[in-house]
């Protein structure tokens, strides 16, 4: 064991690469490169196979994109989608004329420059982490080597993996900005006297984070408290702190204010609230139409007819799938309620989401090896010595874990965690004097051995399956061939949340049969049918679009088009005297 010390590291009596310091400074920025290359073409890689891939967040971040683009900046105002991706996207429109050929690829190529946006965020963090561990220029070659490998391998599979560029969406903004203020407190605490330029970079990186996804809302303010409480005793500490303030709340109260205005009451946003109604309370996810529990909505969707249901929801959200695209419309009415059995049930349901995850095993592993031989007071100071990175992450995780959990939601509080518990350790192993000073580099260098292998498997055997196609676009120009013009209303039986071809159209679907009636639906007689079909005519369906149509199905009257799709052209809807 050795005792948790910050280490001075002594030469080796061995020559080695680095103990030259110009030799050593150069092979250190070469590798750098080198490494950052190799993260930057698997990120590229996998941007490469999704190019042609859209999924249900990113058709909502895209339409609210579309309507800053036109104008339309009422109904671009969303409390459940942060704004930051869609006004990121906004120049896709409005300088580039982006179509429907190039819009999905566009959004991919947005991913891939937050993505490096990411990386350089991470490598700030890395550096600044690496500095608090030991003396960075005394710091043996090996020992450096195999920290960046290592930092890189888990930046790697966290992106690439947990959160996968595939996806449209606002994740790898949280992931920067995570990496970015992790690596900003880092340096505040490194810094004898307090600086106001990083105390303000911080909030600005907070703000930033906020608007890209609500959640950082409170893990934002658990790092101002932590930065209050690392600088309340050094010059110009309470200036820094009131500034880091000053600056988040400058860029998010901006915002905090429309949504709150909007909704009439007080609000950063309703992401949280309605998880926690559809993840606890077992609220249903869509088309809410009050229970006992969590009250009644103020504006549900309409209910046409029943077994199978057709909803209705022409207005007066008007987005290619409005049911989802402001779910906080919909649900406005709702009371999450606190029920301890919910609660318990979704905490335990956390814990086996925890379990079932590849990467938890390798750096459970990997912590506890490093306690083990460096000894359990080294593992207790890295804890001590840099709590204030660790609680805004254990915020973050905490804050899921109680709602909602996934990969992409975690990533970079995980990654930030695993790095900080095991430096610690690893740096006082490798700052002792006796045999134990080689284990660092080697334990550091099987974890990038695992998590490389890991992102090379996932990428290999998952990622290169996706669609090659457009096929989307290719549904798409279908249904128009068809007759349905663009931006025209429709109906859908089926799958509306990935109907990412009426996206692309500028179609919006105003009614619908959900997946779990499909079934039920092409089993009823002809004339019942034609009577539910009709029905689709109320809200200004020109069309019904169904897919999932079972092999047995009786499609006369439907037109088959790409992708296993078919469609039902609707005569114009007449009101009549009692409509």
């Amino acid at each position: 064991m050795v005792t948790p010390a910050r280490p001075v590291f002594q030469p080796s009596n061995t020559a080695e690469i680095g103990d030259n310091p110009t030799t050593g400074r150069a092979f250190h920025w070469g590798l750098l490169a080198l490494m950052r290359a190799a993260v930057v073409l698997l990120g590229a890689l996998q941007l490469w196979f999704y190019r042609y891939a859209q999924n249900n967040d990113g058709m909502h971040y895209l339409d609210i994109a579309r309507k800053y683009a036109q104008g339309d900046f009422a109904g671009a105002v969303n409390a459940f989608w942060s704004p930051l991706y869609s006004w990121l996207f906004v120049p896709a429109y409005t300088v580039f004329n982006v179509g429907p050929v190039y819009e999905f690829q566009a959004a991919h190529l947005l991913n891939f420059i937050l993505f490096l946006a990411a990386l350089l965020a991470f490598e700030f963090f890395l550096r600044q982490l690496f500095a608090t561990l030991t003396d960075s220029d005394a710091a043996e070659a090996t020992f450096r080597f195999a920290w960046w490998i290592a930092g890189y391998s888990c930046f790697a599979y966290s992106i690439l993996v947990m959160v996968n560029l595939g996806r449209v969406g606002p994740d790898i903004v949280v992931a920067a900005s995570v990496f970015a203020a992790s690596g900003l407190l880092l340096k505040a605490n490194r810094q004898r006297e307090a600086f106001v330029g990083v105390a303000a970079a911080l909030g600005a990186v907070l703000g930033l984070g906020y608007l890209g996804k609500a959640a950082l809302f409170p893990v934002s303010l658990s790092v101002i408290v932590a930065l209050a409480l690392l600088l309340r005793r050094r010059s110009r500490g309470w200036l820094s702190v009131a500034v880091c303030a000053a600056v988040f709340l400058g860029t998010s109260l901006p915002w905090v204010a429309v949504l709150s205005t909007q909704k009439q009451r007080l609000t950063f946003g309703d992401a949280g609230r309605l998880n926690y109604a559809w993840k606890v309370n077992n609220v249903p996810i869509s088309h809410w139409q009050g229970d006992p529990l969590t009250g009644r909505p103020l504006h549900p969707t309409r209910t046409l007819s029943r077994q199978p249901t057709v909803y209705e929801f022409a207005e007066p959200v008007r987005a290619t799938y409005p049911v989802w695209h402001d779910p906080s419309y919909w649900f406005d009415g709702i009371q999450p309620r606190f029920v301890p059995g919910m609660q318990a049930a979704r905490l335990m349901s956390s814990v086996d989401y925890f379990g079932s995850r590849r990467w938890l095993a390798p750096m459970l592993l990997a912590t506890i090896v490093a306690a083990l031989i460096a000894g359990w007071a080294s593992a207790a100071s890295a804890i001590r010595r840099r709590w204030f990175v660790l609680l805004p992450s254990a915020v973050g995780l905490l804050g899921y874990t109680v709602v909602l959990i996934f990969d992409r939601y975690i990533a970079p509080f995980v990654v930030t965690t695993f790095l900080v518990l095991l430096g610690g350790p690893l740096a006082d192993l490798a700052g002792s004097r006796d045999g134990n000073r080689r284990i660092p580099a080697a334990l550091l260098s099987g974890v990038a051995v695992v998590f490389a292998i890991m992102t090379l498997h996932e990428l290999w055997f998952y990622d290169r399956l996706a669609p090659r196609g457009h096929r989307h676009l290719a549904t798409s120009e279908a249904i128009r061939d068809l007759g349905v013009a663009d931006g025209s209303r429709i109906g859908v039986i089926g799958n509306s949340p990935h109907s990412y071809w009426a996206q692309l159209a500028g179609n919006r679907i105003v009614a619908e049969i959900m997946p779990a009636e499909v079934a039920l639906y092409w089993s009823l007689p002809a004339a019942e049918r034609t009577r539910l079909l009709d029905l689709f005519r109320r809200p200004g369906a020109v069309a019904v679009v169904a897919d999932n149509v079972p092999s047995w199905a009786d499609t006369r009257g439907w037109k088959p088009v790409a992708n296993d799709y078919w469609v039902y052209m609707l005569p114009a809807f007449t009101p009549s005297a009692g409509n």
